[in-house]
């Protein structure tokens, strides 16, 4: 059990170390930042048409089911494999505890 909280221990401090190192690193903005003046070029708008082009074809109702289907086939059976490893891992969890709480 000693063994145990020197883990936890050394773990919880390797953790605040890393947010201590990580809160030291400057973060850069996200947002554009203004040109300077001497950087060239002009603040005019630029228009822009946008039409589709001759390649796009939409996609056809037989298609757009097919799509639909898989989706929702593929989701089921994801959705099932999650719940059978959440079962068996409920099941572990009850076996183990109680399998202590015998001792």
């Amino acid at each position: 059990m000693i063994g145990f909280a020197v883990q936890a221990t050394a773990i919880a401090a390797l953790a605040l170390v890393a947010l201590i190192l990580l809160g030291r690193r400057p973060f850069t903005s996200a947002r554009a930042e203004p040109r300077s003046p001497g950087w060239g070029g002009s603040n005019e708008a630029i228009p822009v048409e946008q039409s589709p082009t001759k390649l796009y074809r939409s996609p056809g109702p037989v298609r757009r089911l097919l799509a639909a289907s898989t989706t929702t086939i593929i989701a089921v059976v994801l959705g099932m494999v999650i719940a059978i490893v959440m079962a068996f891992a409920a099941v572990y969890a009850v076996v183990t505890l109680t399998g202590l709480l015998d001792r």
